[in-house]
């Protein structure tokens, strides 16, 4: 049996082990990539149920969740492989040949991972131009599209064709990039995360309603989080021998990112899940209740914003009665009055027997029924 060379000299005092056991970070990445992707499948195929089956109404933006979530279990499949070729291991502790073969799995590993990101925050974003068509806020929510794209695509162009970690001379390429990807991925979180707020606080709502439709939204901080966390390793890449190592612990909060990401993607539209199967925590239907209750003003959130762009318009014509008898000279003319108004229907969707609509669904129609003239005549 051939000695094993090591990928480099290791540390004087210290015996490389290349086939102990999984350390304590390579269990890490493994239980907590697969225990946040368990629950972000949970909440994918609830999302799935409520927008099928009792919304019945997909929209981009849930093809968008779907595409992420696959990307994220082939992510979790990539980082699983890569675990056993050397990932979250000291890099004395691999052979060179498993090293060799890891340094082919990061290119791959890197554009799985933003694409999974990407996809996650385009899903939110769909669904902030669908619900809301206010000409200024679908202009940032093109902003921040465009930026997410455009930095995406440079990203997989540069890995894919220049960046290569089997180049020697561009060593500190994939570590320049990890950082570049961190510092945009927090600005688009927070910008996505602020985006409706002010829209949210003008609505016209009890103050705790209001701070319970902001922490909603906010906890989408749990992401910025994660990736503000991941930033501390991605700096400590650099110059660091032990790469694989501090890659490990990077790859445990690239997992938290991703995954929560996704669940926090697919809580924002389940209200009506909730409302049908655990409607106590939503409090009762009657009137009462729902000014009471926090929760009852998620159901009208959006459908609010869209309200907005349909205002009542009415117009109050006035004319002179002609109609006296010509012998009543000394008669004052009577005004007559014709107010005209447009009106438009507000309706429910029903689904299997119960009325059930998304909370971020138009339940205003947006096109008027027709206009109705009412004639006051003043005898």
């Amino acid at each position: 049996m051939g000695t094993i060379v090591g990928a480099v000299p290791p540390p004087p005092g210290i015996t490389p082990s290349f086939h102990g056991p999984l350390n304590e970070i390579q269990q890490k990445v493994i239980e907590v990539y697969s225990i946040t992707l368990a629950i972000a499948t949970i909440a994918l195929g609830l999302r799935f149920y409520t927008r099928g089956w009792i919304v019945r109404s997909f929209g981009l933006d849930d093809y968008a969740v779907g595409l992420a979530w696959i990307l994220s279990v082939v992510s979790f499949g990539l980082s699983f492989r890569s675990v056993h070729f050397g990932f979250g291991r000291h890099i004395w502790d691999i052979s060179s040949s498993d090293f060799a073969y890891y340094l082919k799995l990061l290119a791959p590993v890197s554009c799985v991972y933003i694409w999974s990101l990407t996809m996650t925050k385009l899903s939110i974003l769909l669904l902030y131009h669908r619900l809301n068509p206010n000409r200024i806020f679908r202009l940032c929510v093109y902003a921040i599209m465009f930026i997410l794209i455009s930095y995406t695509v440079a990203d997989t162009i540069v890995v894919a064709a220049g960046c290569s970690p089997l180049d020697s001379s561009k060593a500190g390429c994939l570590n320049t990039l990890g950082l570049t990807q961190s510092v945009i991925n927090i600005t688009c979180d927070v910008l996505i995360m602020i985006l409706p707020l002010p829209l949210v606080w003008s609505l016209q709502l009890p103050a705790m309603q209001k701070v319970f439709l902001v922490l909603i939204f906010a906890g989408g901080s749990l992401v910025v989080v994660a990736s503000s966390v991941r930033v501390k390793y991605v700096l400590q890449l650099s110059g660091n021998k032990d790469v694989t190592f501090v890659e490990g612990s990077a790859g445990i909060w690239s997992a938290v990112e991703v995954n929560v990401g996704l669940i926090c993607n697919c809580v924002v539209v389940m209200k009506p899940f909730f409302r049908r199967h655990l409607s106590g925590l939503l409090g009762s239907s009657g009137a009462d209740s729902a000014k009471e209750s926090p929760f009852s003003g998620i159901g009208s959130l959006f459908s609010r914003f869209k309200g907005k762009q349909h205002e009542a318009r009415s117009y109050r014509l006035s004319s002179m009665d002609r109609s006296r008898h010509p012998k009543d000279k000394g008669t004052q003319l009577q005004p007559k009055s014709i107010t005209i108004s447009t009106t438009y229907d507000v309706v429910r969707h029903k689904a299997n027997g119960n009325f059930d609509t998304e909370s971020t669904e138009n339940i205003v129609s947006s096109s008027a029924q027709g206009s109705m003239a009412k004639v006051n005549e003043t005898v």
